[in-house]
């Protein structure tokens, strides 16, 4: 994954880092203090595209990407996310592992760390 320059930056919302290539997206959030607060993985571009985004005090969200293509007749919608059960952490994680040789080692470690964490959480019984 290579970062992607510039990223478009929202006012009044954290600096945002935009990693991507052909497979996968990363978005990571930083506080003032360069900190990362938050970060959405958007997995299987192009196919059944998910996206698992996690945030310091609220946890994590896992959507499916709508891209807005389904309208026979219709034009192009803007693409939405539509919430879609439970991720595959598992999945993920390889998915993420195979990908991040290029990510700033900082990037690369909280997000696999996540990962890690939600594949803990998964594998406990309700």
């Amino acid at each position: 994954m290579k970062e992607s320059i510039p990223t478009r930056q929202i006012h009044g919302e954290p600096r945002r880092v935009w990693f991507i290539d052909d497979q996968m997206d990363l978005i990571v959030w930083f506080s003032g203090e360069q900190r990362i607060i938050g970060f959405q993985l958007c997995a299987n571009k192009g196919q059944d595209e998910h996206a698992l985004t996690w945030f310091q005090g609220k946890g994590y969200c896992y959507h499916r990407v709508d891209d807005g293509e389904g309208r026979p007749g219709g034009p192009k919608m803007t693409p939405i996310l539509v919430s879609d059960g439970v991720p595959d952490a598992e999945a993920l994680l390889s998915q993420f592992a195979d990908k991040d040789d290029l990510l700033p080692e900082a990037v690369r470690g909280f997000v696999e760390e996540r990962l890690e964490e939600l594949r803990n959480l998964a594998s406990k019984p309700l």
